[in-house]
């Protein structure tokens, strides 16, 4: 249940801010959750009384299929390979 009339705000393009009511966040401290592009953050200063960030700004990552390497980018994706830029220089 989040407090009623107050829509989470637009910090800036990657940021939202919103403060919440929920009974179940009866705890004092952080708590965060990656889920995809987004990193959600609690900060409970005070019992049920939640600040909830929002950051938008992740990038999805992949391993490469020749290395094993994070990627922050696919490079080549041929035949649903994913390949970072030295394995991919490897097949010119």
């Amino acid at each position: 249940m989040e407090l009623i009339g107050l829509p989470p705000m637009k910090v800036s393009w990657q940021w939202y801010l919103c403060l919440e009511f929920k009974q179940q966040d009866a705890w004092i401290g952080a708590y965060w959750r990656r889920d995809g592009n987004c990193i959600d953050v609690w900060v409970c200063f005070l019992p049920m009384l939640p600040l909830h960030f929002s950051y938008w700004g992740f990038k999805e990552r992949f391993s490469c299929e020749g290395c094993g390497d994070t990627v922050d980018e696919v490079v080549e994706d041929a035949g649903m390979n994913v390949l970072c830029k030295r394995c991919a220089s490897l097949l010119d």
